[in-house]
């Protein structure tokens, strides 16, 4: 997630579904109160079972840290509340996997979709978001591992990312 722009993807039947959520001139919980009502929208329309998103990165600039944690404690208490099952998957390993380079720019991972996937995306931060949720899809079987992803333990990094039951299934596998 990002305080400015926040990419998101899904399919809705066969089309792939891509934006973006932007704040502008958003800040404080004025901004942490709109992404959340956006990803609402978002949520309410994809119907989703599992929601995969970066887990933080380390920032040059330390007072957008709290900023940035804001924000993902407000995006998972979220999302575990609507009983969705989330993922976090660090930068390194979305771009290690996906543009097969942990480094790699954000531009990379939109060449890497096209090439390697034939999914073209409009924006970067929609690439961000399609190559986590094929990563997510390939943790959980609804898509095959890539083999180039499984060379080098790629793949086997994301296995091992955590993966958080949301509430209303947690609270159902107790009764």
């Amino acid at each position: 997630p990002s305080l400015s722009s926040s990419g998101y993807a899904y399919y809705q039947g066969k089309t792939l579904v891509t934006g973006v959520i932007t704040t502008e001139q958003l800040r404080g919980p004025h901004r942490l109160f709109y992404i959340r009502l956006m990803l609402s929208k978002v949520l309410d329309q994809a119907q989703p079972t599992l929601v995969v998103f970066e887990d933080y990165a380390m920032s040059n600039r330390a007072n957008n840290m709290f900023h940035i944690g804001e924000l993902g404690g407000v995006l998972k208490t979220f999302i575990w509340e609507r009983g969705i099952d989330y993922l976090l998957i660090p930068p390194a390993t979305m771009k290690s996997a996906i543009a097969l380079n942990g480094r790699a720019e954000k531009s990379a991972i939109a060449t890497a979709l096209q090439v390697r996937f034939g999914i073209r995306t409009k924006q970067q931060d929609e690439a961000d978001a399609v190559g986590l949720m094929l990563l997510g899809e390939m943790r959980t079987g609804a898509r095959k591992v890539d083999p180039e992803s499984a060379k080098s333990g790629r793949f086997e990094a994301v296995m091992q990312c955590p993966l958080v039951k949301g509430k209303l299934q947690l609270i159902s596998n107790h009764k």
